[in-house]
């Protein structure tokens, strides 16, 4: 982190064709049971066939689409978010279309990361371990959110998620 509080790095830019065989099975099954659920004229005509083998090894990338045209929600979980200087534990949803939602929050506030960056932060710099930075930044100028994750896997799926949505959002 540097000491003007923007990240220390660009963030990464995921490509997204890498998965293995075992992803691509999982991403693809997911696929799939979006389509039963929302469209299940497209299974029974086999275009969801066609679809998942024109994106052969994207399949991260045609399920964030699929998510993305259905309005749906990317990724929910427990999160801490710091607010001035107090933790407090919520409930956050990742929307496909780019905002971050506090479902435990009254204050109905969005955050959008349609355009973010995502830096990593240390027990000390944040106040709190397994930490991380999301810059958001927006028309409204910039915005910072602090959060935790409660284990090292949900915060690097987090991660993963902040950086994916700003790789797809990037793309369109």
């Amino acid at each position: 982190m540097k000491a003007s509080g923007a990240p220390s790095a660009a963030p990464s830019t995921r490509v997204w064709s890498t998965v293995n065989s075992r992803e691509a099975e999982m991403l693809q099954e997911e696929i799939r049971s979006i389509y039963r659920e929302c469209n299940p004229e497209k299974v029974e005509k086999g275009e969801v066939d066609s679809l998942l083998q024109k994106y052969k090894g994207q399949e991260s990338l045609l399920l964030r689409r699929v998510q993305y045209h259905y309005g749906l929600v990317v990724m929910t979980g427990r999160l801490w978010r710091r607010d001035e200087d107090v933790w407090r534990r919520v409930k956050a949803s990742l929307r496909a279309d780019g905002l971050l939602r506090w479902t435990s929050d009254k204050t109905g506030e969005d955050l959008d990361v349609r355009k973010c960056a995502v830096d990593e932060w240390d027990a000390g710099t944040a106040g709190r371990k397994l930490a991380f930075a999301v810059f958001a930044t927006s028309d409204q100028g910039t915005k910072l959110l602090v959060a935790a994750a409660e284990t090292p896997e949900d915060k690097r799926r987090w991660i993963r998620c902040f950086v994916d949505t700003n790789d797809f959002f990037a793309k369109l």
